[in-house]
């Protein structure tokens, strides 16, 4: 068995990571094609990982029938103390990113309809090179100078703590309704996949 340097085997390459990653968040038994499909690869590319993650003791394999299953092996030192402390924390990467938006907003919060993320963050497609898509819609244009101040400081906080660059959209509640009246380009791209951080559903303004 390898002792140093462990992890140069077990995330060895994007595609494992993205099965260990799946096993360790699912907790569960799967077969290798109920795998394939839910990380959306080939069965015979997820055979070959599955092989691999075996030989190095990362999953239990079990056969009932003629199916196999295999899940995480929870006790396996290397998943128990590292990979699945990691994979939690990966997990609060957005909660906490949404905690420090509210925080930095509080201060106009009584001035905002809805925030929201939009784009490639919100499908889940972002890449490292990806901006961090937000719509404020305000309640009154004195609203929309207030939230703008506050933007500045978002931004700085969001690429300290989270290298992440910022692309805010603050628009008026009247402005938003106008642009959607008018088929805007933004709004349609806003309304086909946004998630919500605070205040009203943006559907609902819009409706």
């Amino acid at each position: 068995m390898k002792i140093f340097d462990r992890l140069d085997e077990t995330l060895s390459h994007k595609p494992k990571i993205k099965v260990l990653r799946f096993l360790a968040i699912g907790k569960g038994e799967y077969t290798g094609r109920g795998i394939a499909r839910a990380v959306g690869m080939s069965a015979s590319s997820i055979h070959q990982i599955l092989q691999e993650m075996k030989d190095e003791n990362l999953v239990v394999v079990r056969k009932i029938g003629n199916a196999i299953l295999y899940k995480i092996y929870a006790e396996n030192y290397i998943i128990k103390n590292l990979i699945m402390p990691l994979f939690e924390k990966e997990k609060r990467i957005y909660d906490d990113l949404v905690l420090l938006i509210k925080k930095q907003l509080k201060e106009g919060k009584d001035e905002i309809s809805c925030v929201a993320v939009f784009g490639s963050v919100a499908q889940r497609k972002e890449t490292a090179k990806s901006d961090l898509d937000l719509v404020v819609i305000t309640k009154t244009k004195k609203g929309k100078t207030k939230i703008d101040k506050l933007m500045d400081n978002l931004s700085i906080s969001l690429a300290n703590k989270f290298q992440v660059l910022l692309s805010p959209y603050i628009l008026g509640y009247d402005e938003i309704k106008k642009m959607n009246t008018k088929k805007s380009a933004l709004v349609r791209n806003i309304l086909k996949n946004n998630r919500l951080i605070d205040g009203e559903p943006i559907e609902r303004i819009l409706a």
